[in-house]
């Protein structure tokens, strides 16, 4: 089952969190720049009322459903040619009906009511534009004509009240008399007629009543098809476009849409190291330790941690994997290895000078040669000439010879069993050199001087020279840099290694982040409570020993151990 690996994602976010800020920040200033020079605009609006079915006691259905209908029709009238060119005719506006269209916008929300927005760079024109446009509707409507007519019809109707209301008070008075009046009856005969006339008479108050109530209502009431302004314009103060929050706001989450888009392209091309997890993925190779980076130590010397800082924790980083390569060497004595990377700068020197550097703290006889030929630097982290060296070495191949050409080119250090094999002058042809016999009598010499032999390779996949010394018996360290060593050229490199039949004992993961490195945090053991770094004193000022170190038995200071 494919599992997400969230701490990947969010590692990657805080790697390219500078380029979502950057982004933001670019897109939203744009953003803002721009809006500065976009015309401002004012929006209002007016709300009429098609009917008159919201101040109706008595409404029906089907007047609600009329009002409704008409309210459609009237909105779609709203922004068309004549009800706007009589606009345009009214206020005498300078534009002609399809460009004022562009900026009316008529809206309803299936009720009776309709609502008229108008935009202009002018807020009293765009005020009187939305007023007039609802007038000029109302005059196209038959509402001025119904207003009369309605207008007449209740003149009528009052004076129909007030005749039916003077009939109803009459009517009333009549009847409370005739009661009366049976009250105090004694005859018989005349009560029942009496009865008859308070029935008749009280059917007649019942009508004028009812006709009255109807006679009301028509009244009131207006007809479905008239149009009323509820809401008129109001005067906007504040411009409704360009909105700087809106589009600021806009324009940095573009920016930070566009980085995504681009962060997941490049991670998606670009399969470099992140991470000690996306090494152990990229290959199934052990990991023998893990190096922070080397912070503030641009020349190479100050970057020689194991000597000059023994007490720090990148030292003992380079303790650990000292460690980790006994346990995986076992008692093999004398102990060769080789170190190398797949590609250039991923840091192959820095481990093995530094590494070189914690075998001799041990007491252990150390040699450190550099057989990167092509481009030798191990003599600049011990600040030493390159030249004589191997080439020097070279020179002759007679075995009897040899022995003494490696011990004059090898050069003493400040380190307590540690020497230096420098690489020389370049050679013409150091391939050829590397696969020639000479070269295992050379390592065969070397073997016979030192307990721990730590050679500096080419990087694997740009030249030979690399697959072709791991084809001796050593046993191979490959560096991989965070940042900087990609997972394919890894796979490949190791996979070169192996068709070899080289002996891979482990991946050294350099310039990792410090939470992968598991550092042992110790109290610091120099003087004032605080670890300082200690410098490479020149033997004539020092005894050779730095803090760690254990002399090797029988080696005196003052001459070479392999004497």
């Amino acid at each position: 089952m494919y599992e997400i690996d969230l701490n990947r994602y969010l590692r990657t976010a805080v790697r390219w969190l500078w380029l979502f800020i950057l982004s933001a920040i670019i897109a939203g200033g744009a953003a803002y720049r721009a809006s500065q020079f976009l015309p401002r605009t004012y929006l209002t609006y007016t709300t009429l009322m098609v009917g008159d079915n919201a101040a109706n006691p008595n409404v029906t259905a089907d007047e609600i459903a009329t009002s409704e209908r008409l309210a459609a029709a009237y909105a779609d009238m709203a922004d068309r040619e004549p009800v706007l060119d009589a606009t345009i005719q009214a206020l005498r506006l300078p534009t002609v009906w399809w460009e004022l269209q562009k900026r009316v916008l008529v809206t309803r929300d299936g009720s009776q009511f309709i609502e008229i927005r108008v935009t202009d760079t002018d807020p009293a024109r765009a005020k009187a534009t939305a007023d007039e446009i609802a007038h000029q509707l109302i005059l196209q409507s038959p509402t001025a004509a119904s207003e009369q007519e309605l207008e007449r019809r209740r003149q009528f109707i009052k004076q129909q009240l007030d005749q039916l209301q003077a009939n109803i008070l009459q009517g009333e008075k009549e009847l409370a008399a005739k009661q009366a009046q049976a009250d105090k009856e004694t005859s018989a005969r005349a009560v029942l007629d009496l009865q008859d006339e308070i029935k008749a008479l009280d059917l007649k108050i019942t009508s004028w009543r009812s006709t009255y109530a109807s006679l009301l209502t028509t009244y009131n009431g207006k007809p479905a098809n008239t149009l009323t302004i509820i809401s008129p314009a109001f005067l906007p103060t504040q411009p409704a476009t360009p909105n700087l929050r809106t589009n600021v706001a806009a324009g940095a989450l573009a920016g930070t849409l566009l980085a995504l888009v681009a962060v997941l392209i490049i991670e998606y091309f670009n399969d470099t190291l992140t991470s000690v997890d996306d090494v152990l993925r990229a290959v199934s190779i052990p990991i023998l330790g893990a190096i922070a980076p080397i912070r503030w130590r641009r020349r190479p010397p100050g970057k020689l941690v194991a000597a000059r800082m023994p007490h720090a924790p990148i030292a003992e980083a380079f303790r650990i994997l000292r460690t980790n390569l006994q346990i995986e060497l076992a008692a093999a004595t004398p102990t060769v290895i080789l170190v190398t990377s797949p590609g250039l700068g991923e840091g192959k020197s820095l481990i093995s000078a530094n590494l070189a550097v914690s075998f001799a703290q041990t007491g252990r006889r150390t040699i450190l040669v550099d057989l990167d030929l092509r481009h030798p630097s191990i003599h600049t982290y011990f600040e030493i000439s390159r030249e004589p060296g191997l080439a020097s070495v070279l020179e002759e191949k007679t075995g009897g010879e040899l022995r003494q050409r490696i011990e004059a080119a090898l050069v003493p250090t400040a380190i307590g069993n540690l020497h230096i094999l420098p690489a020389g002058r370049a050679p013409a042809n150091p391939a050829e050199i590397l696969a020639s016999p000479v070269l295992d009598a050379i390592l065969g010499c070397l073997r016979q001087l030192a307990d721990v032999i730590i050679i500096d390779s080419p990087p694997v996949l740009p030249v030979a020279d690399a697959t072709i010394l791991a084809t001796r018996e050593v046993s191979i360290v490959l560096v991989a840099q965070i940042g900087r060593t990609r997972a394919g050229l890894l796979q490949a490199a190791a996979e070169m290694l192996a068709h070899a039949h080289a002996r891979i004992l482990g991946i050294v993961v350099n310039r990792a982040s410090r939470s992968s490195t598991a550092y042992y945090r110790y109290p610091p053991t120099s003087p004032g409570g605080r670890w300082s770094p200690t410098p490479l004193l020149p033997r004539s000022a020092s005894d050779g020993h730095l803090p760690g170190d254990v002399p090797h038995q029988g080696t005196r200071q003052d001459a070479p151990w392999f004497s």
